[in-house]
């Protein structure tokens, strides 16, 4: 027999992958300050949609290696730190 997962405000089965995203949007959400709103807005639209959103965290040029590599296939990266968030 297999485990249903309950939410247990409302009653609602959830699957473990819904609760992943919805872990995923409120780190999202918690990283606004770091990232900008216009951004969070974007990400979370891109996880509705079960698209992948992809952090990696490293030096300069171990992020702009992993930059280059997303973006040598189809999606698209974006970097941000400190220095960009306020703009």
């Amino acid at each position: 027999m297999s485990k249903q997962h309950k939410n247990t405000r409302s009653g609602n089965a959830t699957t473990p992958q819904a609760g992943i995203r919805r872990a995923l949007v409120a780190a999202i959400v918690l990283l606004a300050v770091a990232i900008g709103r216009d951004s969070i807005v974007q990400y979370e639209t891109a996880l509705k949609a079960d698209k992948f959103l992809v952090i990696a965290h490293g030096t300069p040029e171990e992020v702009a290696r992993a930059k280059s590599i997303i973006d040598s296939g189809p999606a698209t990266a974006t970097i941000h730190t400190p220095s960009t968030a306020a703009a």
